[in-house]
């Protein structure tokens, strides 16, 4: 980490490793220029391998390891305080072990109701609660509330001496009242910023000093350092001199500024002719506004106008008889949309099966010309319609006779069978149902079938296309409606010189097809 004001440069290995590093120095106008080169090779203290210590094993009871030599793989073990001696603090010294009073802790001094400014909560384990420090600013650790020990021999009345032992050889500098406990310790900005442990002990001559409690000094550089912190992401207008940080480590601080600057980064205050400009500006901005707004007003009306006009459109169009004719006789099931049967033909609508639909849309898929799939389709049908057997004469003569297969869909799954009848043979009235009713039973029976493949599930009329026309008044008998409630239709009885048979047989299928109530109907 470097100190870009300074060029300070501070390295904290945390594993083993080499680097190389360039500093560079950049002034204002972009031009740089190197200031040093160096290689450095990170290694592990000789205290952070244990089996270092003496005899390859690490140091007991307490002690700590100690690097006499760096980086020659040993390290040695101070035994002081702990009541044990030898090269380990493996062996008992018959030093009286020091113990204090039940109920000790930190407690702030009396003097100039200074209470707040001191750190003194410890937590359950013995450790001071607060653990990180900023860099550059001094703190206060509380006394302790006792002065006096006893050895566990019976000895008591023993003044105490308070001490900081530190784990770490190099460390900040804390000042400590040995009579009391109580800490100052001022941090530099340069000290380096990682964690150091230290612990304070109460020691009497002649006896085996006691451990209190552990203090971690994680040091971290104040939310100040960085101009990105202050009010709305920038520094404050005179830098450093009016940096306040009121809550350490939340990355935040505030200005302090007088009263002649703008709150918060203590700008100064505005000009005339900067409040001229920027009052030009925002009466810019505002007409600006008030174009965009008129114009999707505008374009808002024009829109309003066009539906309304498309409304109108709709409600004054012609109605298409013919099309609503085909929508209601395909929503039947009762053919095609597209195709007319003439008064001299016979048309059968037939329904494939999904494999062959499948077959024909996969073909499409795949690149296939629709032309050519429709003509295999109808090839197919002609084939399969033409050996069929068992048929009556007349049937038989309708299929060996001119006739066409047309696909209605592209895709395969309808197709319509167009006979037409020789002059010369007489068929009688229903030809179209009972044929359609002997396919239905082949097409039940599976015999109906493009390369044996592909069949035929349902065979239905196709509905001959009628046109609406305005009826002679004098040719209708009566005209009243079919159901009751919601019924859709009219029925619409006339006379065309037809029997009481015909007209019953047609009003039945009217009934059945409206799917009304029934009610008496009058037939002529």
């Amino acid at each position: 980490m470097i100190n870009t004001a300074t060029g300070f440069v501070t390295v904290v290995p945390s594993q083993p490793y080499s680097a190389s590093v360039e500093v560079v120095a950049i002034d204002a106008a972009g031009s740089r220029v190197s200031l040093v080169n160096w290689t450095f090779h990170a290694i592990a203290a000789d205290t952070e391998a244990p089996s270092n210590g003496p005899g390859n094993a690490d140091c007991d009871n307490g002690g700590i390891r100690v690097d006499g030599t760096r980086y020659d793989q040993r390290f040695t073990c101070q035994c002081s305080r702990t009541g044990f001696s030898g090269p380990r603090c493996l062996v008992p010294t018959t030093a009286e072990q020091l113990q204090l009073p039940a109920g000790w802790t930190l407690v702030a001094p009396p003097r100039n109701n200074q209470a707040a400014s001191f750190e003194r909560t410890l937590d359950a384990g013995n450790t001071l609660v607060r653990q990180q420090w900023v860099l550059g600013r001094t703190y206060k650790i509380a006394p302790l509330n006792v002065r006096q020990g006893f050895t566990n021999s019976g000895r008591t009345g023993l003044a105490l001496s308070f001490t900081l032992q530190w784990a770490n050889t190099t460390h900040p500098r804390v000042f400590i009242d040995t009579t009391s406990g109580e800490m100052l310790l001022t941090i530099p900005d340069t000290v380096s910023t990682r964690p150091f442990q230290a612990w304070v002990e109460a020691s009497h001559a002649g006896t085996t000093p006691v451990r209190l409690y552990s203090i971690t000094f994680d040091l971290k550089p104040a939310d100040t350092t960085n101009t990105t912190n202050g009010p709305d992401g920038r520094d404050c207008t005179s830098g450093s001199d009016q940096r306040v940080d009121t809550v350490e480590f939340d990355n935040n601080y505030t200005c302090n500024c007088p009263t002649s600057t703008v709150e918060p980064n203590c700008d100064p205050p505005p000009t005339i002719a900067s409040a001229v400009a920027s009052a030009s500006s925002e009466s810019n901005d505002n007409s600006l506004t008030y174009a965009v707004v008129g114009g999707l007003l505008g374009l808002l009306l024009v829109v309003v106008a066009v539906m309304r006009y498309q409304v109108w459109r709709a409600h004054n169009r012609p109605v298409d008889m013919a099309s609503l004719q085909d929508s209601i006789r395909e929503a039947l099931g009762m053919g095609g949309t597209v195709l007319n049967i003439g008064s001299d033909e016979l048309g059968l609508t037939l329904s494939l099966t999904d494999t062959v639909a499948k077959h024909a849309f996969d073909a499409i898929t795949a690149g296939g010309d629709e032309v050519a799939i429709t003509e295999w389709l109808a090839k197919g049908l002609l084939e399969s319609l033409q050996q069929l057997s068992g048929l009556a004469g007349w049937q038989t003569t309708m299929l060996r006779h001119k006739f066409t297969v047309v696909v209605v869909d592209p895709h395969g799954s309808m197709a319509l069978l167009r006979m037409k009848r020789p002059k010369r043979l007489v068929i009688k009235d229903g030809a179209d149902e009972d044929f359609a009713a002997i396919l239905q039973h082949r097409a039940s029976k599976r015999k109906l079938s493009i390369d044996g493949k592909h069949f035929v599930q349902d065979v239905a009329v196709a509905v001959s296309q009628r046109i609406p026309a305005e009826l002679d008044r004098s040719l209708v008998l009566r005209l009243e409606a079919l159901g009751e409630g919601k019924a859709f239709a009219l029925v619409v009885s006339f006379c065309r010189g037809t029997s009481f048979k015909e007209a019953f047989m047609h009003s039945l299928v009217a009934c059945c097809v409206f799917l009304g109530a029934f009610r008496p109907f009058s037939f002529c």
